[in-house]
């Protein structure tokens, strides 16, 4: 705390008055200016014989200027004194860990109330005390607003205010990444991969039609209905890359009941190359050579594919022409 004593001096005898009875009519109030807050503030004063004096408790960081108005009740004036003493205090002020932000293209906004949080308690108010770039950064509503002009790197002390005696400190930066960071290079990967997916679905895609005729002759049915012998084209596999014996089938209207049909598979391969699977008990027999099920095999110019189907009499016969290699 500082005591602040006032005195009245005789001008003419060049020493302070000391006669009590003057002061009996008299009163004092202190008046505490602060410059950091721009604020004043107004004590009475204890009267003691012949001066007037005030305790005036000082916490933390402070600039005062002390001023005193006495008046007397009897003769209804009053008179103002000025001290020449101002009273300073050291700062005491907490300096906390440094703050870093990076920022691309947009402006953007940093609440400081997250950073600069003490005991769950937020700061009252913030100011920015020194700073490199005093145009580019402002406090608004505990925010530091920034601008996302230019290409360079920051950094600003502001002081959190908790109190006038709790007061933290902190360098806060602000990196500024060029523009083509964050808007070029993430648009360049984008392009980059856009352009690899779409080779891979044209590399994928490339050679899909089957240049051949495929015949179908029913030697037997369960049924004991007679079929034709049946060709299917390249308009019949509809560029598909893989095509179900039901679908070559459905195309030509053959009607006989063979549900397991629907796990025959025909695939195109690249060059044309056919492949044939089944994932069924049928017997399959190519070349002389038992196909079991989920095993491919590829079928050439020629070839000649054998299958009884799971009801044990339904049987056809598949052979591959004019297949381009």
């Amino acid at each position: 705390s500082v005591t602040v004593s006032v005195y009245l001096w005789d001008a003419v005898k060049q020493e302070k008055v000391t006669d009590p009875a003057i002061f009996e009519s008299l009163s004092a109030e202190l008046i505490v200016h602060d410059s950091l807050t721009n604020t004043d503030e107004r004590y009475a004063m204890e009267k003691d014989k012949n001066a007037f004096s005030y305790d005036y408790p000082v916490n933390g960081a402070a600039e005062l200027a002390f001023s005193a108005e006495i008046s007397s009740s009897s003769a209804g004036s009053s008179s103002t004194f000025t001290t020449t003493n101002n009273h300073s205090v050291a700062s005491s002020i907490e300096t906390v860990k440094p703050i870093t932000f990076e920022q691309g293209r947009q402006s953007k906004d940093y609440n400081l109330d997250t950073f600069f949080l003490k005991d769950g308690k937020k700061p009252v108010s913030y100011q920015i005390v020194s700073s490199e770039s005093n145009d580019e950064m402002m406090i608004k509503d505990h925010q530091l607003v920034t601008k996302a002009d230019g290409n360079h790197e920051m950094t600003v002390t502001i002081q959190a205010k908790f109190s006038e005696s709790d007061i933290s400190q902190a360098d806060v930066t602000v990196i500024k990444y060029p523009i083509w960071r964050y808007y070029w290079l993430p648009e360049l990967v984008m392009l980059i991969v856009l352009t690899l997916f779409i080779i891979w679905i044209v590399k994928k895609r490339k050679s899909v039609c089957f240049h051949g005729r495929l015949e179908g002759y029913f030697l037997d049915t369960a049924s004991g209905d007679e079929f034709p012998v049946q060709f299917w084209t390249e308009d019949h596999f509809h560029k598909r890359r893989k095509t179900t014996l039901h679908h070559l089938f459905d195309q030509v209207g053959v009607t006989e009941h063979l549900p397991e049909s629907r796990h025959i598979y025909f695939l195109i391969r690249e060059n044309d190359q056919l492949t044939f699977m089944h994932k069924t008990t049928c017997h399959v027999q190519l070349k002389a050579e038992a196909v079991a099920s989920n095993r491919a095999v590829s079928i050439k110019n020629n070839d000649r594919l054998y299958i009884t189907f799971e009801d044990g009499i339904t049987e056809v016969e598949l052979r591959v022409r004019k297949i381009l290699t």
